[in-house]
């Protein structure tokens, strides 16, 4: 465990220095984000992608191509959940939903109708619109709260 967790932090490390910022677990950057860990998974299959990238100009493989190409499509799909995909709170009345394509829309709490929880993930219902949230995301005490409180009411 302890390994995977250097791991983790190495390439959290790769991370920051190529993104000239610190990122820290220990600050929330949102109210409800995707963890770290997301960003290290992006680098490892950056990585992947740039050693079957090697494999195939060296090995003039085109399946080696083609695997590569196909990972760093999925690193770049889990660097845009990790770094877009977040809810912040403007006020106790409202909140700010970003999708991983980094669209972002106004929502407020008064309109959330339910709660579906999915088998990897969970969908916010809204009178307005849906919210999809990935089962491992982190959220702050004060979102956590302030949703709970939108079902007691």
């Amino acid at each position: 465990m302890r390994s995977n967790l250097f791991i983790v932090r190495l390439l959290v490390d790769f991370a920051e220095s190529i993104l000239g910022k610190r990122i820290s677990e220990d600050e929330p950057r949102a109210d409800m984000y995707l963890p770290i860990w997301l960003l290290a998974l992006a680098l490892v299959f950056w990585l992947a992608a740039v050693a079957f990238t090697v494999f195939a100009i060296v090995g003039l493989s085109i399946g080696a191509g083609v695997i590569a190409l196909l990972l760093a499509l999925v690193g770049t799909a889990a660097f845009m959940c990790w770094k877009n995909q977040t809810i912040v709170m403007v006020n106790d009345e409202e909140f700010v939903y970003t999708t991983f394509l980094g669209n972002k829309k106004a929502y407020r709490f008064d309109k959330i109708q339910g709660i579906k929880k999915n088998p990897d993930s969970y969908t916010l219902i809204l009178e307005d619109g849906k919210i999809h949230i990935e089962s491992k995301a982190v959220f702050t005490g004060r979102l956590a709260e302030r949703i709970e409180k939108c079902f007691k009411q």
